[in-house]
């Protein structure tokens, strides 16, 4: 653990780590308390709202997040960050409030959700461009699993507060407390003094964005990847995350059953972050495929109604997936991209990847009234498996290698000139 230490000896570096981990405590609760403060807004297609207030929320970061990629690459990164937090945290402050008032709605929590949307569209970019500005290109994969393992112990504390928070004071307890975190966040990322990354020449944002494009166009494996993600992903966000809460509500206890399942992801997340840590993938894309056929076991155990313990065992091991093939893949995009590029192309990731994530929300409602929830569950789980065989079916995928140390990255297609 020689290296995770030398790591955390450095104070940016430190400090970065401190405030993911910290902002995605809060982060984990505020989900598990939003699902439940609209199952509580009385009768109605519960399914399909929650789908709603999640798909305006993800599609404001799809939409906008191509923007925020160019903004930290021609900005500077640090400060986007701590605006976006800033954003972040008033808009949790709000839907607080207006759970104690008793003046939630619907489309109040649609309006908010948008721009907690907007605000992760333009921190997430940015904070993917920073790893390489704290650390050397050999470093970067134990770099970002250091950082991930914070902010997995995070979540697994999220998770299991959430519940409790919850139980104590309700939903709007949890967002107050999410609310705070981003505060916290804020001020540590602004006093990070990062250093000023190189910057494309170009004036125009258009011209800027064209070179994100072509750097992701360029790269046939990250299509591929992307690909496979926007499929994962889609599946992932109506099946664990609308219609999870859903059979929690009927058959788990409610919010606490639920908040044991997602407890059990995030301890999965942790050991993924960990393995990752040690893991010497010749090639990681391979590595990182593979750990996504373990994505699909929750939505087994979920169609099948089967007991609680093994909904939780089957959720730490996509947990455990989830991270390595995140890790992994995060790795060798820092790693394979000019830093100067690597806000856009990770905004670019963000879209292409997350694309369907706002159809997956509000379509997964309706479709499960027709087909039956069981059914829906079943049909997204051997959707998840043939992504997978698909994806390693390239070439191109398989042929990645990862960085040693003394390897030189490849440069890839310049942007500088626009």
């Amino acid at each position: 653990m020689h290296g995770v230490r030398s790591l955390l000896s450095d104070r940016r570096y430190r400090r970065f780590v401190l405030a993911r981990t910290i902002s995605l405590f809060g982060s984990t609760m505020a989900p598990i308390a939003l699902s439940f403060a609209i199952l509580g807004l009385g009768p109605g297609e519960q399914a399909t709202e929650l789908g709603i207030v999640l798909f305006t929320r993800y599609l404001a970061q799809v939409i906008f997040t191509l923007g925020g990629g160019v903004l930290a690459d021609r900005f500077s990164r640090q400060r986007m960050m701590v605006i976006a937090d800033l954003a972040a945290a008033l808009t949790q402050a709000l839907v607080a409030v207006l759970l104690l008032l008793g003046q939630a709605s619907v489309p109040l929590l649609v309006v908010l959700s948008f721009v907690n949307g907007l605000a992760a569209s333009v921190f997430i970019p940015a904070a993917d461009g920073v790893m390489p500005l704290l650390v050397p290109p050999d470093r970067v994969k134990d770099a970002n699993a250091t950082r991930q393992t914070g902010e997995n112990i995070a979540r697994l504390l999220g998770a299991g507060g959430a519940g409790l928070s919850i139980a104590l004071a309700g939903p709007a307890g949890a967002l107050l407390v999410d609310a705070a975190t981003f505060l916290v966040s804020a001020v540590l990322i602004a006093g990070l003094g990062l250093p000023t990354a190189e910057r494309s020449a170009s004036r125009s944002v258009l011209t800027d964005l064209r070179g994100g494009v072509r750097e992701v166009t360029s790269r046939r494996w990250m299509l591929v990847g992307l690909g496979q993600f926007a499929v994962l992903n889609y599946c992932n966000a109506g099946g664990i995350y609308v219609l999870g809460p859903v059979i929690a509500e009927e058959h788990f206890r409610g919010a606490v059953g639920w908040s044991l399942a997602l407890g059990a992801q995030t301890v999965g997340f942790l050991l993924g972050s960990l393995v990752a840590l040690r893991l010497q993938a010749r090639r990681p894309l391979v590595v990182a495929t593979v750990w996504t056929l373990a994505w699909p076991l929750p939505l087994l155990a979920l169609a099948g109604h089967l007991p609680l313990a093994v909904v939780v065992a089957t959720m730490a091991v996509a947990g455990m997936g989830t991270q390595i093939s995140e890790v992994l893949s995060r790795s060798v995009v820092q790693t394979q991209v000019p830093t100067s590029a690597l806000s856009r192309v990770a905004s670019i990731d963000l879209a292409l990847s997350f694309t369907l994530v706002p159809l997956g929300f509000a379509a997964v409602g309706p479709f499960s009234q027709v087909v039956g929830v069981g059914r829906t569950l079943l049909v997204y789980a051997a959707v998840m498996v043939a992504s997978a065989g698909l994806a390693l079916t390239s070439r191109s995928l398989r042929s990645i290698t990862a960085v040693r140390q003394g390897d030189v990255a490849p440069a890839g297609p310049s942007t500088q000139s626009g």
